[in-house]
């Protein structure tokens, strides 16, 4: 069963928040690099990356982009606690051998293409509201900005009602 900082109790059928989502401390799971992400946060535990094919410099870049996410949602999970569940993140190839990264919500879509040239990658954000207008936002990402970008990309998802 995955850990989670949420407990649900059948009995009341209520949803009550653990002081901590680690059953118990040892020396095993103290270190920040070893704690896993809760449940509400995995975002990584259904992505293959084994089954797309990259060129070095894309694999470094995935590498990179993926670490600081992880290390921000460790972040805002120990300031917040788990406040949402976020869906999960997908990665394929494109047809240009680009790398894509998917987030999926029910109504946006944010997306991270990691092209064989990292200076000709970008970002976007497709959003549909209540009305079915459709807005969006993108953008070049590259080393220079990718922190700066998932720092926005998270502001925005913690700030969804």
């Amino acid at each position: 069963m995955r850990k989670t900082y949420l407990n649900y109790d059948e009995i009341n059928n209520t949803i009550n928040i653990k002081d901590s989502y680690l059953e118990k401390y040892s020396e095993e799971n103290s270190h920040p690099f070893y704690e896993p992400l809760p449940m509400e946060y995995d975002v990584f535990s259904e992505l293959n990356i084994q089954d797309v094919q990259f060129q070095t410099s894309q694999k470094e870049f995935l590498d990179a982009i993926l670490s600081d996410l992880k290390n921000k949602l460790k972040e805002l999970f120990a300031y917040y606690g788990a406040i949402k569940t976020l869906p999960k993140l997908t990665v394929l190839n494109d047809t240009d051998n680009a790398i894509i990264i998917n987030w999926i919500y029910s109504n946006y879509r944010i997306y991270v293409n990691i092209e064989s040239e990292i200076e000709d990658s970008f970002y976007g954000i497709v959003i549909q509201d209540q009305e079915k207008n459709i807005r969006s936002n993108s953008g070049k990402m590259d080393y220079t900005n990718y922190k700066k970008i998932i720092d926005q990309i998270l502001y925005f998802l913690f700030n969804q009602v």
